[in-house]
């Protein structure tokens, strides 16, 4: 007689994370967070921040929890969390590879030469 159809239960959608996976997902961004705040507290802009132990921390938990997060809608977030991490190592490689060449080389090749 009716027009409309009574909504039937869905089963549990696969693409919703469960909820310890999204917390976890938080406090690996809180880690980075912390680490990147730690980093440049303690030893300024010629470190890389996310170097330190919670850092380290980090990674390795967002590496875990990468696998369990496939089928949902935060593989992006893990993907963005694990690359900062190694563009942070890359740009720190690059900075004090600069340094090295610019700055040590030319002091050193002056101090050889007098």
């Amino acid at each position: 007689m009716s027009d409309f159809s009574t909504p039937q239960a869905s089963p549990v959608d696969a693409s919703v994370p469960s909820p310890a996976l999204i917390s976890t997902t938080l406090v690996v961004y809180a880690l980075f967070a912390v680490a990147a705040v730690a980093g440049l507290v303690s030893a300024g802009l010629l470190s890389t921040p996310l170097h330190g132990p919670i850092g380290i921390i980090a990674l390795i938990l967002a590496h875990v929890k990468r696998a369990e997060a496939a089928g949902t809608w935060l593989p992006p977030h893990y993907r963005w969390l694990l690359r900062t991490f190694w563009f942070s190592v890359l740009q720190h490689s690059a900075g004090w590879s600069t340094v090295a060449v610019f700055i040590r080389i030319p002091i050193a090749t002056g101090l050889w030469i007098v």
